[in-house]
């Protein structure tokens, strides 16, 4: 195997290196970026896995204590994703089309872009924090129940607290990740997760003197999020300084270019994130027994999904790293090979489903009715995996080359212009399938955003990719950095 630069290393390429895998044969690209791909997406999806289950954990300690709590942690959940969490995520977002290929392009370009973010979502938090300390107000507005309104307010006027140490801790994972070091965010992970665990059994069922009931759950996730954002920026620390070139005030300047980025990142974001809180809403207009049934299924969803968005998250960290090293035909061919990774995740989960059909209720549920429900839907559930993993992969390439607004418009007419309007017919119109009908609306949303974002990327032109990926690299409007000023411009042919 070629010793060219594949990325298990902490440094970019150097000039040698990039001579050597411009004249690579097509072959052992596609090996070699099929290995780098699963080395990333590995330690990605073990990172989401551990950060599912800070939320799982909360909802489960407090579905003990009573039907009002369990609402109560469900509806701030919901509220914290609308308002908060799908927001900051978006934003954050921009940091996946910049710093990869800054990384190979202009090192020392990381370290300021993550500091333009960081000052971004410092001005994000106070509107979301506000909002989060009248939720009370605004549920009963919407005709929440009085005692699950007034807990959901408690709850979110506590999580508001962690809601700086979320947005930092997100944006040490797209510092590090940017650079290939996808173990760091993991480790941070695997001391966070079981503290966050042994923190809501004291606080929500511990000895007397700790134990402080129904607030103990948001407390320990507060606790956990400033952890992990203290471990995230640990990592930074130690990691290598090839990225970092000190604190600098032109943080404050050229936030314009990423804000933008950003903004099409969060619609792209919240068109998904929000039809999934729409499908929850119609869901319970179904009855009790639809919703106990969709639980069940959108557990399972959000686990086999972490998969294909690992992948996701890798891609558009690597198909950044080359375009910022000027490789544009391994691009192309990195993003070739995790589509193809992405079809076959998808038709694995897929396949799993249909092969549990019929015990995967009983795993959830001892109701007969919610089993029957399970087992009919999980067909409809497990055509939806294969788009979804599709869907992942393509949405993480257009990321990776900037094109978050293609994805943003194509991911709101999928979901609210086709497929939850079909869906809400086929639920309650003529054929009325219920909440089968409703995962066929997500399943015909899925298709058509795969199918169009796959189009977009088999018409890329990558040379052009390679040109756009320098250019946002070498132009700052208001600070008026160039390649003209040294502090703003790394040379790539420095010793690895």
């Amino acid at each position: 195997m070629s010793s060219g630069w594949d990325l298990r290393q902490p440094a970019p390429p150097d000039q040698a290196q990039l001579e050597e895998i411009a004249h690579e044969s097509d072959q052992h690209i596609h090996r070699r970026e099929l290995t780098v791909l699963c080395r990333f997406s590995i330690p990605i999806w073990l990172c989401h896995l551990l950060e599912l289950s800070l939320n799982v954990v909360s909802v489960f300690s407090l579905g003990h204590l009573g039907t009002n709590e369990l609402a109560a942690a469900s509806l701030s959940s919901m509220t914290a994703n609308v308002t908060g969490y799908s927001i900051l995520a978006g934003f954050i977002s921009a940091l996946d089309s910049i710093l990869p290929g800054a990384y190979t392009s202009q090192p020392k370009m990381v370290g300021l872009y993550t500091q333009r973010m960081l000052v971004i979502v410092a001005y994000l938090v106070v509107p979301i924090s506000a909002i989060w300390f009248n939720a009370e107000r605004l549920l009963l507005l919407l005709g929440q129940d009085p005692i699950v309104a007034s807990l959901a307010g408690q709850y979110l006027r506590i999580l508001a607290i962690g809601l700086p140490g979320y947005a930092g801790f997100e944006v040490c994972r797209r510092y590090l990740q940017a650079q290939g070091l996808m173990h760091a965010p993991t480790i941070v992970l695997l001391v966070a997760s079981p503290i966050n665990a042994m923190l809501n059994w004291l606080f929500v069922w511990g000895p007397p003197t700790i134990r402080i009931g129904f607030i103990g759950a948001p407390l320990a996730s507060v606790i956990s999020m400033w952890l992990m954002f203290i471990l995230g920026l640990l990592q930074c620390y130690i990691a290598p300084r090839i990225a970092w070139d000190g604190w600098s005030r032109l943080a404050f300047t050229g936030l314009k270019p990423i804000f933008q980025l950003g903004l099409a990142g969060t619609f792209a974001m919240c068109a998904e994130w929000w039809s999934w809180e729409i499908v929850g809403l119609v869901t319970s207009k179904l009855g009790t027994l639809a919703l106990a049934a969709q639980s069940v299924l959108l557990v399972c969803s959000s686990i086999t999904y972490q998969l294909p968005y690992a992948m996701s998250i890798a891609v558009a960290v690597r198909v950044g790293n080359l375009l910022g090293a000027s490789q544009a035909r391994h691009a192309k061919i990195c993003s070739d090979m995790a589509m193809f990774l992405s079809l076959a995740a998808g038709v694995a989960n897929s396949l799993f489903y249909l092969s549990i059909r019929d015990r995967l209720g009983g795993l959830f549920s001892e109701d007969q009715r919610v089993i029957d429900l399970v087992t009919a839907i999980l067909p409809v559930m497990a055509a939806f995996q294969v788009m979804d993993g599709v869907c992942g992969i393509t949405s993480g390439i257009l990321r990776g080359t900037g094109r978050q607004s293609k994805g943003a418009v194509i991911n709101l007419t999928g979901y609210y212009v086709i497929g939850i309007p079909i869906g809400l017919v086929l639920t309650f119109g003529p054929p009325q399938w219920g909440l089968s009908g409703l995962w066929w609306g997500l399943t015909i949303a899925l298709t058509y955003a795969s199918i169009f974002t796959y189009l977009i990327i088999k018409r890329t032109d990558w040379d052009e990719e390679v040109r756009k990926t320098h250019e946002r690299m070498t132009v700052d409007e208001t600070s008026g950095a160039t390649k003209q000023h040294p502090e703003s411009h790394v040379d790539i042919g420095r010793e690895a």
